[in-house]
């Protein structure tokens, strides 16, 4: 579903690796946020949410390229990820060690040749020409809600309420100097999982 052509992927690719990145939501109901023990350890860490695990790996897994190539996703998760270019928005959350681990745990048959990487570090332009290497970007999980209110109209909110009526991750990849891809995905819960189902409703999708 890779549509729409950004003519400006190129210059992106070239902040990207130079480390220059400027840190400044008819279907079913999602079920609720499940937690499942992290490993335990010396200092004993908060329980991993299973389903921001879920979701997050359904978006990696749906928006690489090449499967068995290495795949490397930066661990901070950054407003506007999916656009084409080298500056975002803020950066609030970050994807932590347990959670990264469980998101590899999740896709080691699919995409066997996972791992995350800080936002400060670069990787080799060898890297991606000609060696199926690609870098992931992700942004915070949005929900949307439907709330009524009178007439029913939909906002963009943070906070629990009583219908979810579109899941959302902003999210780019790079797979050389001119390739790559971003949309903000519509994520939906399914009887197999989580699954992408397509760029969110007002969203294209640019691809390199």
């Amino acid at each position: 579903m890779r549509r729409f052509v950004a003519a400006s992927a190129q210059c992106v690719v070239a902040s990207l690796l130079a480390g220059c990145v400027d840190s400044e939501g008819g279907r079913s109901e999602p079920a609720e946020s499940a937690t499942v023990a992290a490993p335990s350890g010396a200092s004993d860490p908060p329980p991993i949410d299973s389903r921001r695990v879920s979701i997050y790996s359904a978006v990696i897994h749906d928006v690489i390229e090449y499967r068995n190539g290495p795949v490397f996703v930066w661990t901070q998760l950054c407003e506007h990820a999916d656009e084409a270019t080298a500056h975002y928005g803020s950066c609030p959350e970050t994807l932590t060690t347990p959670e990264q681990d469980a998101i590899v745990a999740l896709l080691a048959e699919d995409v066997p040749n996972l791992s995350f990487m800080a936002e400060t570090e670069t990787v080799a332009q060898d890297m991606l020409d000609g060696a199926g290497a690609e870098l992931v970007r992700l942004g915070p999980i949005e929900e949307l809600h439907e709330v009524v209110e009178g007439d029913t109209r939909f906002v963009r909110i943070q906070v629990p309420a009583m219908h979810i009526f579109s899941i959302q991750v902003p999210a780019m990849y790079i797979c050389g100097g001119l390739c790559g891809g971003g949309s903000v995905w519509e994520v939906e819960q399914t009887n197999d999982g989580w699954e992408v189902i397509g760029p969110a409703s007002g969203y294209g999708e640019w691809i390199a």
